[in-house]
């Protein structure tokens, strides 16, 4: 039992000093590198997701699979360029809606118009592969923005 508890507490003493670490924070800072945490984290869940598609549907579902893909790549990724266009601690509300509406704006109407106009893309399911997709996309901009305040200095550490 305690050496879990030295494990954890140690690994708690590591995370701390990386959060502290200035150059991990400038890095993750960066958009270049928030889009390329994205691309990477979608890229690999597309890579689980197409062979899945596949076997589902045939070439249909890996249609539906990739332009669900590209939809939420693109509206994360400019969901990110308007975090950081609002940049400051007065900020925080604007980059908050503006990348919320960005980020489910797009997909939702992706899926309006596939469900409303339905044919191959509704029937190899475009609906399951976006949601699938948009969760994928959310949670590593959760954690990108969890580590950008991380990373911004308070009043107490600057004093």
């Amino acid at each position: 039992m305690r050496r879990s508890a030295k494990s954890i507490g140690g690994l708690r003493i590591i995370t701390r000093e990386l959060i502290n670490n200035r150059a991990v924070n400038e890095y993750y800072k960066s958009p270049r590198a928030q889009t390329a945490i994205l691309g990477i984290t979608l890229l690999v869940s597309g890579g689980i997701a197409i062979p899945v598609s596949y076997w589902r549907s045939d070439l249909p579902g890996v249609y539906a699979s990739a332009a669900a893909w590209t939809i939420c790549f693109f509206s994360g990724v400019l969901a990110l360029w308007l975090i950081q266009r609002f940049n400051g601690p007065n900020a925080v509300v604007h980059q908050v809606v503006s990348s919320t509406l960005a980020r489910t704006s797009i997909p939702l109407a992706a899926c309006l118009v596939v469900h409303v106009y339905g044919g191959t893309l509704a029937d190899a399911g475009f609906v399951y592969y976006i949601l699938a997709f948009y969760l994928i996309t959310l949670a590593v901009e959760t954690m990108l923005a969890t580590a950008r305040l991380a990373a911004t200095p308070t009043e107490s550490q600057t004093d």
